[in-house]
């Protein structure tokens, strides 16, 4: 189980990680990530439409979405909110997991990178 420290549970931050966070997908799973500077731990909230399927479908890949992300966490910076979003019906969603919290590792990453390099332009 994820832990609630870990819990995305604000709506006003699943809008600000979807409209304002970095996308990106695998074949059954989208994932946006954004950088929280007054964060301490990871954040990671889920998205899980009627297109899934029914009440008990949409609860059983929540379930397994959960605890494959309390593997994964490690792999994310520890200032980042973190929205999953499941694209299609699946039985297994353990290797996209690992995959789509890499990419969004990768991501942040880089968007670390090209946000010291334009502050060290601006302080010239």
């Amino acid at each position: 189980m994820l832990a609630s420290d870990n819990r995305l549970t604000s709506s006003a931050d699943f809008k600000k990680t979807t409209q304002l966070g970095a996308r990106v997908s695998t074949k059954t799973l989208a994932g946006y990530a954004l950088i929280e500077p007054t964060l301490a731990a990871p954040k990671i909230g889920f998205i899980v439409s009627r297109a899934i399927g029914g009440s008990v479908a949409r609860h059983r890949v929540t379930r397994q979405l959960r605890h494959l992300s309390r593997e994964n966490i490690k792999l994310l910076p520890n200032n980042s909110f973190v929205v999953v979003r499941a694209l299609h019906n699946s039985q297994d969603y353990s290797s996209d997991t690992k995959t789509l919290f890499e990419k969004l590792s990768h991501r942040l990453a880089d968007q670390k990178t090209s946000q010291s390099k334009l502050s060290e332009v601006g302080a010239r």
